[in-house]
């Protein structure tokens, strides 16, 4: 079957859940997402960040830089640099430029 080791390789974790977490929890406020929590919580890695990829508005090459990464690590990594951007770009309020 092709790219069964691509499904294969979805086996792993985030790098640091609890990170991770607070920083879903920011990006869902930020856009007005709402979630059952105790779902989001209790999902395992793999499960979490493909379905958060799924469900975030990113943009399409954003989209296809999270389908690029392999696995769930890696992957998570992409989302959440992908989420921190989306947050401090537009959260911050300084929009001038630093050298």
């Amino acid at each position: 079957m092709p790219f069964r080791e691509d499904l294969e390789d979805d086996e792993g974790e985030v790098t640091d859940r609890k990170q991770f977490m607070e920083l879903v929890e920011r990006y869902f406020r930020f856009k007005g997402i709402e979630a059952d929590w105790n779902s989001v919580r209790d999902a395992h890695d793999a499960a979490l960040v493909t379905s958060l990829a799924m469900l975030c508005p990113f943009e399409i090459g954003e989209k296809q830089a999270l389908l690029e990464a392999s696995g769930t690590a890696n992957r998570g990594d992409v989302l959440a640099t992908l989420m921190e951007i989306a947050v401090g770009v537009s959260g911050s309020s300084d929009h001038t430029a630093r050298h």
